[in-house]
């Protein structure tokens, strides 16, 4: 004798799988996006390459430039900034024992640059902080008062977003924001650089306030090849 199905049950499995959103709008709505996909006005994810134009070589099995500032970037983040600047190179040979850095990326690391950030006034100012967060990532929800210029078709509806900071310290009633850039700008045109960055640390400022409702009230930028800081403004 075969049981009789449970008419309730099937239509309530029916109902399911049929519903639709009362808004046909928010189907095409991403539910999370990049820091770097908001800046550049991109809702949809770009698949990866085989290999990453980052991870080519060129000739003579030499770093790349952008694995170079890669390794800086390393360095910045992983780095017992104390000891290096006791011993550098004895903080250098630690990063490669633990296999933070390969040989090849301690080697391509741009001594006088990393000595020249230890004697800034932006070295003073993290070290005597009292919070000090190195690879900081978050993930906000903004609205439409973020976001409606990336996606026009938000409405009321929140979007996550997400991204890592380079450094993020405490200063008086607030938060300084500092992104580590590699590029190879001449000395004197670091404000014209600057801006091609602003949009970015600006998402991440905004946030960054939002998740800890404290004001970002600095967003640096330090330029490694030349040693000098540039304001991000508003």
């Amino acid at each position: 004798h075969t049981a009789q199905p449970d008419e309730t049950l099937l239509r309530q499995i029916q109902s399911l799988c049929t519903d639709t959103y009362p808004d046909p709008t928010t189907r095409s709505i991403v539910t999370k996006l990049s820091v770097s996909q908001v800046v550049h006005g991109e809702q949809t994810q770009q698949p990866f390459s085989r290999e990453p134009s980052f991870l080519k070589k060129e000739a003579a099995g030499k770093l790349t430039p952008a694995q170079r500032g890669t390794a800086m970037h390393g360095f910045i983040s992983c780095a017992d900034h104390t000891a290096a600047q006791r011993d550098l190179e004895g903080e250098i040979a630690r990063l490669v024992r633990e296999e933070y850095l390969t040989d090849a990326e301690a080697q391509s690391l741009d001594r006088a640059a990393i000595v020249r950030y230890y004697d800034s006034a932006l070295y003073r100012e993290i070290s005597a902080s009292s919070f000090v967060a190195r690879e900081f990532a978050f993930q906000a929800q903004l609205g439409a008062q973020d976001l409606s210029e990336v996606i026009p078709e938000i409405g009321s509806h929140r979007v996550t977003v997400q991204g890592i900071a380079d450094l993020l310290f405490a200063q008086g009633e607030g938060f300084v924001l500092v992104d580590f850039k590699t590029d190879r700008v001449q000395p004197g045109r670091e404000a014209e650089r600057a801006a091609v960055y602003a949009r970015q640390l600006q998402t991440y400022a905004m946030a960054i306030s939002r998740i800890y409702q404290m004001p970002v009230r600095r967003k640096v930028l330090y330029f490694l090849t030349t040693g000098q800081i540039q304001e991000v403004t508003e």
